[in-house]
């Protein structure tokens, strides 16, 4: 009753201040940007969207015209601004037109970029032909209060009155006796001084202050990353922002909106795709005034229970707010325990009551006051439930009588109220037992039996199930027995959670908490067989058949939303697409037995062999097959009857016995394939070459190659020093000058044979040494001594030792022109004794290398 009278008066205040209030703007804390696109000016705000980036939402347009130096009243939340070429300053309001509030006459046409609102509602703007600051009092008509000459801080960088041009300035919220502006940073004499481009400058604009007028810089900004500003603007969290450009050049287009720190002149980039203006200007109402509650996210019971709801009341504004009533209407079922947090008179708390009432509330500026309300509840309505409180006697730019509080969990929505939930007592202790439904098709006979010690024997209640198939609610008024349980009969299979258990006399219910009980139909007595004939090849038909017990209704399903009613379906011209699990269910009344078939669609395999199919005899032959789909396996048959398992057909030498058709098959388990190919050997040149020779290197030494398959044959010797010819058969090697040679063959096929021949020196033919001398001989044998051959240039040392290895004989030479001294068989003048004996020598051959050699010789008389 008493919502619906508040209703009622709501509606009647909005219908008196509804035409009042479609022309005024919000004062939010909401930075406004006006943007001219060379015909109209638009006024933009920030929106922020949850998972996007900011933008520029426009929200008021005036067509054909030019506004600049805008500031935002908060003594009546219009915006004032300077017509261009005029000297006409007008009040734009929110339904897109304006008025004219008065003419300038200390010029002709006004020229002011800049322009910005006292809290106290005088209107500063800076006029460029003046070079001052003119402030006026819009409030009835308009009236110049004060004059302001701009000169630089004595202390500062600069010095001398200020010449650079102003586009813009702010108000700092938090100091209304500041402005802040920024001096473009593009080498122009209207942006002079240099020392202070892209600085952030501080306006004294305190009217009591002897200093007034004082341009201060205050820090410098990233020049690569803003060059000219246009509009300025703070938020309602006394944040300085910016509107316009990066681009270096004069008065560039504005397209950015920047975030500018105070202290460390640091920037970001807030909104960077702006509209394209080419001028803008910005103001704000940063004194805005919110109301918003906060009740229990998890709820609070139905009864005795104790929860806090939060009324933040935040005044962003200079002016401290006075005489405020707060009224605040809680659920039946609930009373206030206690209020802290706020200075005034609380009524209503010596008395229980739901009702809530604070006069007299004072909102100091600059303020937040968090209005904490302990709340208990007694026998409050489960279910959901609503609260909002409203503000009385606020100055009436707030938007008139009264002021709702907002849901802060609600981005989008303004004044709105603040949804929680009156939760049922938790059921302790309790337990249940179940007696299923019996039958299948008029299964309506199971039972819940609930006990629990908080009941009574003889109570009385109405209990709501719900079940949780459907979601339908069932009603039983049941009455406990001896056994302090109840129980609910004539239930149907499903899954039921107990959310109420109350008395006739109360509101507050018991409930069994995130609980469901579940009664189950008979399904055993269905009996439900699946098969398919899977797996099956790509293009085949894929059958599936069911037997049931009793007669029912079959539903299969499975891969990509595939589904009959048809108890034994068949799928005709399947593809790999229909691979996967197949589900049959069974349904008689309400029970059901559900079964699973894999359905296996194995892809056509089409079956590829590669590899060469022409080879010269002696290579090594290699065939792969490879086809769609896993687990191939593969036999190949060839013509020397060859049979191999695996995928690649390997023959490590061909021959001319291996020409002929090479087929693989190819299979899946359910798919097979056939193919093969033709493979040719080429007639292919066969060299035969001893593998080594041995020569004393003093004769001349023919390479003796034999050859089968001459035909048409290119020879090709490698090294060529020391060879008669490079492109024979049989070359001749003198002199000897390698220690080997060899040869390939190709015929024209290109199919070639190699071999390859070590040409070694005879050890046995470098000296001549006799076997055997007889001293007493009248022959040349009667001596012994060694003899060089060709490759032989000195005999440097000649040893000759007895059977017991004792030195019986020695000669040296020094040079090739000595010889040897021969052995006559004496040793010190004696005659040696016959018998063999061992010789060594050391020599030197022609290359300069030496070898030592050894044999023996016998003594004989």
């Amino acid at each position: 009753m008493g919502r619906g009278i508040l209703l009622l008066n709501m509606c009647f205040l909005l219908s008196m201040t509804t035409s009042l209030l479609s022309q005024r703007f919000p004062c939010n804390g909401n930075q406004l940007i006006a943007s001219y696109d060379g015909t109209s000016t638009k006024i933009f705000n920030p929106i922020t969207i949850m998972f996007s980036p900011p933008f520029l939402n426009p929200i008021a347009g005036y067509s054909n015209v030019e506004f600049d130096a805008l500031g935002f009243n908060p003594a009546d939340n219009f915006i004032y601004a300077v017509q261009k070429n005029t000297n006409a300053i007008v009040r734009l309001k929110s339904n897109n037109t304006y008025d004219t509030v008065g003419i300038v006459s200390l010029v002709d046409e006004l020229q002011s970029n800049a322009g910005d609102f006292s809290p106290d509602g005088y209107y500063m703007l800076y006029e460029s032909a003046l070079k001052q600051i003119l402030v006026y009092d819009v409030e009835n008509g308009l009236e110049l209060i004060r004059r302001i000459d701009l000169f630089w801080n004595p202390s500062s960088m600069n010095s001398g009155p200020l010449r650079t041009e102003i586009f813009d300035f702010a108000i700092d919220p938090r100091d209304p006796g500041i402005a802040y502006s920024f001096q473009s940073n593009f080498e122009d004499e209207d942006f002079e001084p240099a020392e202070s481009q892209g600085f952030i400058l501080r306006i004294n604009l305190d009217l009591d202050d002897s200093n007034v007028g004082m341009v201060t810089p205050v820090v410098g900004t990233d020049k690569r990353l803003i060059s000219h500003i246009e509009g300025m603007t703070f938020n309602a969290q006394s944040k300085l922002f910016g509107y316009g450009s990066k681009a270096f050049e004069f008065l560039p287009d504005q397209t950015i909106l920047y975030a500018l720190n105070l202290s460390t002149g640091e920037t970001t980039e807030y909104i960077r795709n702006g509209p394209r203006s080419l001028s803008s200007d910005g103001c704000s109402c940063p004194y805005s005034f919110s109301f918003t509650s906060r009740v229990p996210e998890e709820g609070i019971f139905c009864n005795n229970e104790e929860k806090d709801f939060i009324l933040t009341i935040r005044n962003n504004g200079p002016q401290r707010i006075e005489n405020v009533t707060l009224r605040d209407t809680l659920p039946d079922g609930m009373i206030i325990n206690d209020v802290t947090g706020v200075e005034g008179n609380v009524s209503n708390i010596a008395t229980p009551t739901n009702i809530l009432e604070i006069t007299q509330m004072v909102i100091p500026a600059f303020s937040t006051v968090d209005v904490e309300i302990s709340v208990v509840s007694v026998d409050a309505v489960v279910g959901l439930t609503y609260n909002q409180a409203f503000l009385y006697n606020l100055p009436e730019r707030f938007g008139g009588e009264y002021f709702p509080s907002d849901n802060v969990s609600t981005v989008s929505e303004q004044g709105d109220e603040n949804p929680f939930f009156v939760v049922a007592r938790p059921l302790e202790e309790a337990t249940w037992d179940i007696k299923n439904p019996t039958d299948c098709i008029d299964a309506n006979d199971g039972q819940i039996s609930l006990q629990s010690p908080q009941f009574f024997p003889g109570q009385e209640f109405e209990v709501k199930l719900r079940n949780r198939i459907g979601w339908e609610e069932s009603t039983f008024n049941v009455r406990v027995d001896r056994n302090n349980s109840f129980v609910m009969d004539s239930l149907i299979p499903g899954e039921y959670q107990i959310f109420q258990i109350k008395t006739a006399l109360d509101n507050c219910s018991l409930a069994v908490k995130d609980t469901f009980v579940t009664l189950l139909p008979p399904n055993d007595r269905l009996r439900l067989e699946a098969f398919s004939n899977s797996p099956i090849c790509e293009g085949d038909a894929l059958e599936f058949r069911t037997e049931i017990f009793p007669e029912g209704n079959v539903r299969w399903t499975g891969p990509s939303s595939y589904g009959t009613e048809n108890p034994n379906p068949t799928l005709d011209s399947t593809s790999t697409e229909n691979s996967g699990i197949y589900k049959a269910k069974l349904t008689v009344g309400f029970c059901y037995q559900e079964r699973e078939v894999e359905g296996i669609v194995r892809p056509t395999i089409n079956a590829e062999i590669s590899g060469n199919t022409v080879y010269c005899k002696r290579d090594q032959l290699e065939l792969e097959v490879d086809g769609a789909g896993e687990e191939l396996q593969h036999v190949w048959a060839s013509p020397s009857s060859g049979i191999s398992v695996d995928s690649i057909y390997l023959i490590d030498s061909v021959s001319q016995d291996d020409i002929g058709y090479y087929e693989v098959i190819s299979d899946n388990g359910s798919c097979r394939d056939t193919v093969g190919v033709f493979v040719e050997v080429l007639d292919t040149p066969t060299l035969s070459l001893a593998d080594e020779i041995f020569t004393n290197f003093c004769d001349p030494v023919i390479l003796s190659t034999e050859i089968n398959g001459a035909l048409n044959i290119n020879y090709r010797w490698s090294p060529e020093e020391g060879l008669s010819c490079t492109d024979c058969l049989r070359p001749e090697v003198i002199p000897v000058v390698q220690s080997g040679y060899t040869l390939i063959a190709e015929n024209d096929n290109l199919c070639i044979d190699s071999t390859t021949i070590q040409i070694s020196l005879d050890e046995s033919s470098l000296v001549y040494a006799p076997n055997i001398f007889t001293p007493k001989s009248q022959n040349f044998d009667n001596a012994f001594t060694l003899y060089e051959g060709c490759v032989v240039q000195q005999i440097t040392t000649l040893n000759i030792f007895n059977r017991w290895g004792n030195k019986v004989f020695t000669s040296t030479t020094t040079s090739i022109d000595d010889q040897l001294d021969m052995w006559n068989g004496f040793v010190q003048g004696t005659r040696a004794r016959p018998g063999v004996y061992v010789w060594t020598a050391e020599v030197v051959l022609v290359d300069g290398s030496t070898q030592k050699l050894s044999g023996n010789v016998t003594l004989l008389y």
